[in-house]
């Protein structure tokens, strides 16, 4: 699984503009501005009740997670499969107030602002993350009901650091 990180900066009443994250902004420009940063994590097929993506927070403050985007380019294989997302203890733990019951069996692009896409238990809210190490500082995926072997896709977490 990789994880691919971008920043995206901006000053009151201007556009963002995307700063990689191998590059700095000068400390002038820091200091009038607030980062918004996007993991990219690949989305992979798994047997049910497996985790299609992990991801902790790699920062060492705690993080607001503002959306999280679910891009299935290619369909999990099982009619039944579906994806629930939270903010967790571990990589091994599960919950679904970000995304639950979400449709694995189809090529799409979904997003935990939507009611439509976030299901019965997801909240449409931002989540708090806490700083690596944290109590509560993983976000996972679990694919649920049946396998989703032929998934293919990515999740994009989009966060500031508090």
């Amino acid at each position: 699984m990789t994880t691919k990180t971008t920043t995206r900066v901006a000053r009151a009443r201007e556009r963002p503009q995307d700063y990689p994250s191998d590059k700095s902004v000068a400390e002038r420009d820091l200091a009038a501005t607030r980062a918004y940063k996007v993991a990219k994590v690949d989305l992979t097929g798994v047997a049910a009740n497996g985790f299609p993506f992990t991801w902790q927070n790699p920062e060492a403050n705690k993080i607001i997670i503002h959306e999280v985007i679910v891009r299935v380019t290619t369909a999990g294989g099982t009619a039944t499969a579906v994806l629930d997302i939270d903010v967790v203890a571990s990589a091994a733990d599960t919950g679904d107030t970000i995304i639950d019951g979400l449709d694995l069996n189809a090529t799409a692009v979904s997003s935990s602002h939507n009611v439509t896409d976030s299901g019965t238990n997801g909240d449409e809210k931002p989540h708090v993350v806490d700083e690596n190490g944290g109590t509560n500082d993983w976000i996972t995926g679990k694919c649920l009901v049946e396998k989703c072997d032929d998934l293919v896709g990515a999740v994009y977490i989009f966060y500031t650091e508090i």
